[in-house]
């Protein structure tokens, strides 16, 4: 089960987006499989870091004044998976990246591609299962 607040589903739709990309791209450009999923891990390295400091801009707050002690407070969405913001996610999609890019260089034979179909097809099958109550958070009828 995942567990996310605000905006915060986005992230997992976003590393398979972004591994998938960077497995796609990195095998058309001859790379070994491992060393196309690290290139894949560092696109959602990236993305996850920009997207988040986007999504959770303090700048974003509502600032409310507390009545019982005067002092300002400012009130905004937070976009969390297991009650981590978004952004702090692109610290293991990189180590994931320099994982995957060891590992490639220190075992050169390609990997079996089974596991990263599973992972697709897994990622394609929570997608369909998570769609329809996604949909109707954005207020989709």
């Amino acid at each position: 089960m995942i567990v996310w607040s605000g905006n915060g589903y986005v992230l997992p739709l976003l590393v398979a987006v972004t591994v998938a990309l960077g497995l796609v791209s990195g095998t058309a450009l001859g790379l070994s499989d491992t060393h196309a999923v690290a290139v894949g891990y560092t696109l959602a390295a990236v993305a996850t870091w920009i997207i988040g400091r986007r999504m959770n801009d303090p700048a974003k707050g509502y600032p409310m004044i507390d009545a019982k002690t005067g002092e300002t407070v400012i009130l905004r969405t937070r976009h969390t998976v297991f009650w981590v913001e978004v952004q702090w996610w692109a610290i293991p999609c990189a180590l994931a990246a320099i994982g995957n890019g060891f590992r490639g260089a220190l075992f050169p034979v390609s990997a079996d591609p089974w596991p990263v179909v599973f992972v697709l097809v897994g990622l394609g099958l929570g997608g369909m299962v998570l769609g329809p109550f996604i949909l109707r958070r954005l207020g989709a009828p």
